[in-house]
């Protein structure tokens, strides 16, 4: 669920809104082909990208009455599936988010909303202990589950587990995450680690990420607290800056496949993105290219 795969990494950069914004966004919508997208004024409402030129994903930005970030609805085509996401933000009264609402439906198949509880450790802290969340798909329900470490207020690495009544009675880690800082504070590295497939076995790495950044600011909403962002969109920093490369890397030495930088490029507007391409170098090459809409 927390896996950092280029789209999800691309929709951390990548972000969009609701229908009522819809009706009054700014800039032309390029009919699904982006282009130089809209005004960057505002907050960010939608985001259009397509993936050599077949798959298109569309993804609406809402906001609270303080301009939060509130919900996220993505519908389109990834990989030839249909796929629609539903994502709502829900905050306690110190602004932390506390649930987490989501709903999916993939080639006509729909999960039950799911509900992503974040536990504090406090009253006070931004920086949570654990999430827990329910998914049920045509009967069948799993808890999937998270734990987090800090230091010196970054986020250091994530473990998840499962659990089901049809796996047993204890909760199986199922994988981990663990980040690097650059010198500016932002995640250099994500290094993650898998139970091979076989339920109970132990740990390994199996995968490396690498990111650079640029100057620019992303459109997308982010707080200053990286573990309330980590929610948001993915990645536990704590500034904005638009992302410029992300390198791939196999470590198992099985999967070649993997290995690949991608590298994205921006037209913008004062120190907002209009326009970005992302181009995948490696052995299955792709070309994604988007618009940002602000309102």
């Amino acid at each position: 669920m927390k896996k950092l795969t280029v789209l999800l990494m691309l929709s951390g950069v990548l972000v969009s809104c609701q229908k009522e914004i819809l009706d009054t966004d700014s800039g032309n919508p390029d009919n699904g082909n982006p282009g130089n997208g809209g005004s960057t004024t505002g907050l960010l409402v939608k985001t259009v990208s397509v993936e050599d030129n077949t798959d298109t994903l569309t993804t609406i930005y809402t906001y609270d009455n303080q301009k939060r970030l509130e919900t996220e609805t993505m519908d389109g085509t990834s990989g030839g599936m249909v796929i629609h996401n539903y994502k709502k933000f829900e905050r306690d009264a110190n602004g932390r988010i506390k649930r987490i609402l989501q709903y999916a439906v993939q080639d006509g198949v729909a999960s039950d909303t799911s509900i992503n509880l974040v536990h504090y450790p406090n009253g006070s802290s931004f920086d949570y202990d654990y999430t827990l969340m329910n998914v049920s798909v045509s009967g069948f329900s799993v808890n999937d589950s998270a734990a987090y470490s800090y230091s010196g207020g970054k986020m250091m690495s994530i473990t998840d587990y499962l659990s089901s009544p049809l796996l047993g009675p204890i909760a199986m880690q199922t994988s981990k995450f663990e980040f690097t800082y650059d010198g500016s504070g932002r995640v250099g590295s994500n290094k993650m680690y898998s139970s091979g497939g076989a339920p109970g076995t132990p740990l390994t790495a199996t995968f490396n990420q690498v990111y650079s950044y640029g100057t620019a600011i992303n459109g997308v909403y982010a707080t200053n607290n990286g573990a309330q962002n980590y929610l948001l969109g993915g990645m536990p920093n704590t500034s904005n800056e638009v992302m410029t490369k992300l390198q791939m890397q196999d470590l198992t030495g099985a999967n070649p496949d993997v290995n690949a930088i991608v590298t994205m490029t921006y037209v913008l507007s004062g120190n907002k993105p209009t326009s970005m391409v992302a181009t995948t170098a490696g052995a299955q090459p792709s070309v994604t290219k988007a618009s940002f809409y602000y309102q």
